[in-house]
């Protein structure tokens, strides 16, 4: 229990080096740091027990009771008519909430919960003083209401060689695909918190990247960190890249940098005809292949980029990231600019507002590009 003091008219009669060694004796024996807690400089504090009450939980077969062992201290030895407040919170909010009589210093008391696989907390309270004796937190683990999620295994590092052989990067790899078994039990309501809660999680994820700008100043590095953070939001799902520039060095130095593992991207580049290019469409996509032959081990890359070219699909200009989970809204972002000139130009990155278009638009040209002239690289099913 803390009395606040107001005035704190003596802290102004101590020199700061006197402060200091006062507030180092105080910690000694209470647990505060007042050289950060300034305003509690002068405070009266009475300190109760730590442990006033040892509590012992056990719930019945049918999932709906909860019983409560509760053990004064010792030396707490005239009995006591004492209350037992319990509130089941879940999602933020109170959603079962009652209160029982019970006398110390021992008591056993059985309180029925809808489900108390929630987080259900506990408050004991002496009326009369109306002194907190003591309060935790219990949940426990449904029977049959678990939701089982599995976890891809990526034991490999992914690495990046240059064009010698040496290593130049070493990215840790963790799971990426998740696969999910529903939950026979539980309520209907349950599933749509559930999802409103991993929105809101994604929500904040890509908050300040709903747009983004590059360019005033070179930020390369700025700009692919922050383009393999949005890649890394299709964990469990799957990504497009849509970039008429792309090449296997951009995915080397984006794609590749991702620390998820086995998670599917498809991208679309364009290799239109070009009377300057000295390379044929064919023989540039014998060297992407050679490329990325040399140049990675591919520890968990799931990828397949194809082309469109002379006559293979139809040219296109748009740059586009695209991140798909199943039964949820696609994410799209218009990138202003190719994978290559992130950050190095001046440029804007934008949520889009109607972003099922641009999935189905991608779509339909990938069917397009289905025949093997169109295959620039694929590693992974």
């Amino acid at each position: 229990m803390e009395f606040f003091d107001v005035e704190k008219k003596w802290v102004n009669l101590l020199k700061k080096e006197e402060l200091e060694k006062a507030f180092h004796e105080i910690d000694t024996v209470v647990p505060l740091s007042l050289s950060s807690l300034s305003d509690r400089i002068g405070n009266i504090i009475f300190q109760f027990p730590s442990l006033n009450a040892w509590i012992f939980h056990e719930r019945k077969e049918e999932e709906s009771m909860l019983t409560c062992h509760i053990q004064m201290d010792g030396r707490w030895k005239e009995k006591k008519d004492c209350h037992l407040i319990w509130e089941v919170i879940y999602d933020k909010s109170i959603v079962e909430f009652g209160m029982s009589p019970c006398t110390f210093p021992e008591a056993h008391i059985s309180i029925k919960i809808a489900d108390p696989s929630h987080i259900c907390q506990m408050t004991f309270l002496e009326p009369e003083k109306q002194l907190i004796l003591g309060r935790q937190k219990v949940s426990f683990e449904k029977k049959v209401s678990r939701e089982e999620e599995k976890v891809g295994e990526c034991r490999e590092e992914r690495l990046i060689y240059d064009n010698k052989g040496g290593v130049i990067d070493r990215i840790p790899l963790q799971g990426g695909e998740i696969q999910s078994k529903e939950n026979l039990w539980s309520y209907q309501r349950e599933g749509y918190i559930r999802r409103r809660q991993y929105e809101t999680q994604v929500n904040k994820g890509v908050h300040n990247k709903k747009f983004l700008c590059y360019g005033v100043h070179p930020e390369r590095e700025k700009a692919l960190r922050e383009i393999r953070e949005l890649m890394e939001l299709g964990k469990g799902g799957k990504v497009y890249l849509w970039d008429p520039c792309l090449c296997v060095e951009d995915l080397l130095e984006t794609w590749y940098h991702t620390k998820y593992c086995n998670v599917p991207l498809y991208g679309i580049t364009s290799r239109e005809k070009n009377d300057k290019r000295k390379q044929s469409v064919t023989e540039w996509i014998k060297v992407q292949r050679e490329t990325m032959d040399k140049r990675s081990n591919h520890a968990g890359i799931h990828l397949e980029l194809r082309c469109q070219w002379n006559g293979y699909g139809y040219p296109f200009q748009d740059r586009f990231l695209m991140v798909l989970h199943e039964k949820e809204k696609p994410r799209v972002w218009s990138l202003g600019t190719s994978i290559y000139h992130l950050g190095k130009q001046h440029h804007m990155i934008q949520e889009v507002d109607y972003p099922q278009g641009v999935v189905d638009a991608f779509l339909e040209l990938w069917e397009r590009l289905s025949g093997q002239n169109c295959l620039v690289w694929k590693k992974g099913d």
